[in-house]
């Protein structure tokens, strides 16, 4: 039984699929789902199988609308805990002054620094949903972080070209490329 990890099969699948018209739209809703369904994960691999392979253009094309799906999630989620007041009685009046206190001084900064940062957004989400009063400083730290999301994709666009013309520069040179190996 030829067993391939998971990444490579999600690898050979995507650079097959990356030039469909569908595909950018399919990483947008992944984002857009992750608040609800945990599929982030999936995301960067696939938006590196494409980015090596598509435009300039095309590839932030995809960062833009996978920024995007991912702000229209967030505020979906903002939506969903301020319907159905998910938080109430869960923190006490420490807690949530505390919380009010940390969102006032570093909110918007916040918003943007965990953008662009791999740490999940939801703890923020959920703070800045239970105890922001103001609906304009919600909707900053979501715009934030939509920013940040957007940077960190065109971070890692550049990293991924980047290393696709150092290796092709270093097979022109008639270098060998091959992975290391650690011991």
């Amino acid at each position: 039984m030829n067993a391939r990890p998971w990444r490579q099969s999600l690898s050979t699948w995507a650079s097959a699929k990356v030039e469909a018209a569908w595909f950018p739209y399919l990483l947008a809703t992944m984002n857009f789902l992750d608040y609800f369904c945990l599929l982030g994960f999936f995301v960067p691999p696939l938006q590196s199988v494409a980015f090596a392979n598509l435009t300039t253009k095309k590839s932030l094309m995809i960062c833009g609308l996978c920024a995007t799906g991912g702000f229209l999630g967030s505020g979906c989620l903002v939506v969903v805990l301020a319907h159905f007041d998910l938080m109430s009685g869960r923190i006490t009046e420490a807690q949530a002054a505390y919380a009010g206190e940390l969102l006032r001084s570093w909110g918007p900064l916040a918003g943007l620094i965990n953008g662009c940062s791999p740490l999940p957004a939801i703890p923020l989400i959920v703070a800045t949903a239970t105890v922001e009063t103001s609906l304009w400083r919600v909707v900053l730290v979501l715009l934030l972080l939509h920013v940040g999301r957007y940077l960190k994709f065109v971070g890692l666009l550049v990293m991924i070209r980047s290393g696709k013309a150092a290796m092709a520069s270093a097979v022109v040179a008639g270098e060998t490329v091959s992975p290391s190996k650690s011991s």
